[in-house]
């Protein structure tokens, strides 16, 4: 069965870029399809791929203007030929045996996706073998979308919320596609129609999907307005969900906007931005407290807020000293 690896790159580093192709191209699963979107990145990336392209005949690039990784992402969905799916990020990598594993736990338990946990780190490592342990759990649609509201297993190296470190059946990803306007939280909307699709989801230990953190990454490159195009677009998404899940999504979507409150400067030329996050909050923080499952942290963030907005956000910079 042919597996598809969707490849969004702009600007990333050289040797970063390689490495991730080079890690996709020795996995002992052969029957790939490999798709390097490039993002009209000004550098380099691609005459990188092009050269990748030429080398193996799996690999397909497309040339795009610049219209940011969601864009990147549908595209290559829009391309692609598989009968299962997979997302790498270009400065990500991955361990020789990850898709094959995968592939196997998803075939084996007759699931619609297999997630992995991922192995965090801050440089390339010379070794990508890994002895994995078989240690997996099935979450239901339900279980698995109250997972991706509340992150309950992110501190062991689960991140549910994100679109790569997951094998997905084809047909589970029919008709859904990215946001093309969001730049931040992309991945949880897009997790979150495909686990409406699904019937049952597999869970493994196995950290084969090497996530690297770069301080350069969209999460750490501190506010841009486009930030803020996610709380509309999540209030919409709000007024039309399933009674049952609402609160769920609320409790992840204050989430989201606080994530973005810390990154806004507490200036007077960023007042108005502010406000626009504030006021998303105030309008949930109450449901939050009093009837979601969220984790302290998060409730801890909507009763601070009680106490001002600037003290909260004093609180949270002293914390991560």
């Amino acid at each position: 069965m042919l597996v598809t690896v969707i490849i969004p790159v702009y600007k990333v580093e050289e040797y970063y870029l390689r490495n991730s192709i080079e890690s996709i191209l020795v996995q002992t699963y052969k029957e790939l399809e490999i798709i390097l979107v490039d993002d009209g990145s000004p550098d380099n990336c691609g005459a990188v791929c092009d050269e990748y392209a030429i080398r193996d005949e799996r690999i397909k690039v497309y040339h795009l203007p610049n219209g940011g990784v969601s864009v990147a992402r549908n595209y290559g969905l829009n391309h692609c030929h598989g009968d299962y799916i997979m997302f790498v990020d270009s400065d990500d990598y991955i361990a020789n045996d990850y898709i094959q594993h995968l592939y196997e736990l998803l075939k084996k338990n007759n699931v619609d996706c297999v997630c992995s946990k991922c192995r965090y780190v801050t440089s390339i490592s010379l070794s990508l073998n890994k002895q994995f342990i078989d240690k997996c759990f099935h979450l239901t649609r339900s279980e698995a979308l109250d997972e991706l509201f509340y992150l309950n297993r992110a501190n062991e190296g689960l991140e549910i919320g994100a679109v790569w470190a997951t094998l997905y059946k084809r047909q589970v990803l029919d008709n859904i596609k990215f946001e093309p306007n969001v730049i931040m939280a992309e991945d949880f909307l897009f997790k979150y129609r495909t686990f409406q699709n699904i019937n049952e989801l597999l869970v493994c230990d196995y950290d084969g999907y090497f996530y690297l953190q770069r301080s350069t990454s969209v999460m750490h490159s501190g506010f841009n307005k486009k930030k803020l195009n996610i709380l509309s677009i999540l209030q919409e998404y709000i007024s039309k969900i399933d009674q049952n899940k609402k609160i769920g999504f609320i409790s992840r979507s204050v989430n989201i906007a606080f994530s973005i409150l810390m990154i806004i400067p507490m200036t007077e030329e960023f007042k108005s931005e502010r406000e626009m996050v504030i006021m998303f909050i105030k309008k949930y923080r109450w449901t939050v407290l009093v009837k979601s499952k969220a984790k302290l942290k998060v409730k801890g963030a909507c009763f601070l807020s009680i106490f001002g907005f600037k003290f909260t956000q004093y609180v949270f910079m002293y914390l991560r000293k």
